[in-house]
């Protein structure tokens, strides 16, 4: 910071956002906007503090609790938009929830209808294999009564 007077270079830090800013002496006590949040803010004296001029009348903050401008979209502090329409945070916890329970009821479902499968499968192969079985059988037993009547 200068203390000399003239045009010297004045550097503070907006209140809002802590965003660097810069003045010459001649505006001091005048307010510009921050580069950074857009809120105006009073040029300090070199030695002083800066005061922050509001546009607009402030409201708190749904989700936090903070002081915010009563035109702002998004949450300066928890950064959670204040319209509802697209939350920082994604689905609810709720919804995660509801699709979890919904993947996993599908699975089971899919599970237990390949097992069925699985069932159905088995049986078949055991009465395969037993109709085989009874082919084979009887196959032999003709076998032995060709063969033994023409002995």
């Amino acid at each position: 910071m200068s203390g000399s007077l003239g045009n010297a270079i004045i550097k503070f830090q907006c209140p809002h956002c802590g965003g660097n800013l810069l003045a010459d002496n001649s505006q001091v006590g005048s307010c510009m906007d921050c580069d950074t949040c857009q809120q105006l803010v009073e040029v300090p004296a070199a030695s002083s503090a800066p005061r922050s001029i509001s546009k607009h009348s402030s409201k708190l903050c749904p989700f936090c609790a903070e002081e915010i401008n009563a035109a702002a979209k998004k949450c300066k502090h928890c950064n959670e938009f204040l319209d509802g329409s697209a939350r920082s945070a994604g689905a609810t916890v709720e919804q995660v929830k509801e699709i979890t329970r919904d993947a996993h009821n599908k699975s089971k479902d899919s599970q237990q209808a390949i097992g069925c499968l699985f069932m159905v499968i088995g049986v078949l192969a055991l009465l395969l294999n037993w109709i085989v079985g009874l082919c084979i059988i009887v196959f032999g037993l003709i076998w032995m009564l060709v063969n033994t009547r023409l002995s």
